[in-house]
């Protein structure tokens, strides 16, 4: 009985001392598992990290891009701009003596400058002479000159006015020509962003404003019928 007994407690405790062994390998399994999630967390965080530097970089390089491309462009440009102030200049110059001179001070420091100017441009180069110049006495052509020329100022404002009730009312009779008048207008401004004297300005874009007299009488021809038309219509009411 008392080796029963012994054996019995041999048998109890080594099943013990399996338990213990058993539990101290799944802690050290469920440790070395804890170690394993650690490191996949770790190089996980690490791959974001990179992956966030990688795209901060890419973005950074992107950005020094846009700015170089930008800069070129500007650096372009403001030659361009530069390049015509230099033209405006050299004109003054040359014409010293002119009389109509108008904004003989006005520069372009950079394309900036430019774009600012281009209402003052798109004013000069279709509407000067102004009406405030047109009594007052030419150096070379006297007052009987610049008389004629505003009695030309007043018919070219009527055919101008004549062109844009054609853009209203027959919009379809200008677009064949579309690619004249653009290039017309084009000219026409240009000439008042280099030359700063407004009897040349008059004097170069006389070609250039064939087109507009074409449909600029067209339209005054349609203003008329219109205008008869409202008139007959309400005699009759």
């Amino acid at each position: 009985v008392s080796q029963n007994q012994v054996s019995q407690n041999q048998v109890s405790q080594n099943q013990v001392s399996q338990n213990q062994v058993s539990q101290n390998q799944v802690s050290q399994n469920q440790v070395s598992q804890n170690q394993v999630s650690q490191n996949q967390v770790s190089q996980n965080q690490l791959s974001q990290n990179q992956v966030s530097q990688n795209q901060v970089s890419q973005n950074q390089v992107s950005q020094n891009q846009v700015s170089q491309n930008k800069s070129v462009y500007m650096a372009f440009l403001n030659s361009i701009s530069e390049r015509v102030s230099s033209m405006r200049s050299g004109f003054i110059n040359v014409n010293s003596y002119a009389g109509s001179r108008i904004d003989a001070d006005h520069k372009y420091n950079n394309f900036f400058d430019a774009v600012q100017y281009f209402p003052r441009a798109l004013q000069i180069g279709f509407l000067s002479p102004f009406p405030s110049t047109w009594l007052e006495e030419g150096r070379q052509t006297g007052r009987v000159g610049k008389l004629l020329s505003g009695l030309e100022m007043i018919i070219w404002y009527l055919i101008l006015l004549g062109f844009l009730y054609t853009i209203l009312k027959e919009p379809s009779a200008i677009k064949p020509l579309a690619v004249v008048f653009l290039f017309s207008v084009i000219v026409i401004i240009l000439l008042a962003y280099v030359v700063p004297n407004a009897g040349a300005i008059y004097r170069m874009r006389q070609a250039y404003m064939i087109p507009f007299f074409l449909f600029g009488s067209y339209g005054l021809h349609l203003i008329r019928n219109d205008f008869f038309k409202y008139t007959k219509s309400s005699k009759q009411l």
